[in-house]
């Protein structure tokens, strides 16, 4: 839906974001993708992350994860973007494109893993303030959805990292709108 103020650019009806909240005996998983070109590339890429990511990030143990979610998740946004092309080539949409961010809550690790992919977001809420993990004013949006993408070629345009959840009071994902020049808020942080 057209959301809370008017919107300055051309859009389209219904919203074409999928949002993913999946939960195990070790944590949590939530994504949000906001597709461009219809739906079908942000449901490719949060359906991909349910199948395949999903079970063993959020199980009773990821060994792992911790040292190596940043050198993961080039590899992770190329499945994801293989994804899209495959529902492509079952006759979706060949404009499928989508943003992403995602955020898996580990408590008993004490582990926060995020990726922020295009002008989606990341927000971590801790008692005293609002952090935007990882997004840089000014950087290229980009997608997911592109035939020449590689898990090399997608380096330099995603956010990824890992940190402790001490003091975590609630992660917010959002997709465009929040804080992009022209079309969102004055001080994204306050909004959150």
């Amino acid at each position: 839906s057209r959301g809370g103020a008017p919107k300055s650019y051309r859009y389209r009806d219904p919203n074409e974001d999928a949002a993913l909240f999946a939960e195990g005996a070790g944590g949590i998983l939530l994504a949000v993708a906001d597709g461009h070109g219809g739906c079908d590339a942000a449901e490719a890429a949060i359906d991909r992350l349910l199948a395949e990511f999903a079970p063993a990030w959020t199980a009773a143990a990821a060994p792992g994860l911790r040292e190596s979610w940043t050198s993961r998740a080039p590899n992770v946004l190329a499945a994801l973007n293989a994804a899209i092309l495959e529902r492509v080539a079952r006759g979706g949409p060949d404009t499928a494109r989508t943003t992403l961010s995602l955020a898996l809550l580990r408590p008993g690790d004490d582990l926060l893993v995020f990726a922020s992919f295009g002008d989606s977001h990341v927000f971590q809420l801790t008692a005293g303030e609002v952090l935007e993990l990882g997004h840089e004013d000014g950087r290229r949006t980009y997608y997911l959805g592109f035939a020449s993408e590689t898990a090399e070629s997608l380096e330099g345009k995603y956010v990824a990292g890992a940190q402790s959840l001490a003091g975590t009071r609630a992660i917010v994902l959002a997709t465009d709108g929040l804080s992009e020049r022209g079309i969102g808020v004055a001080v994204p942080e306050d909004a959150v």
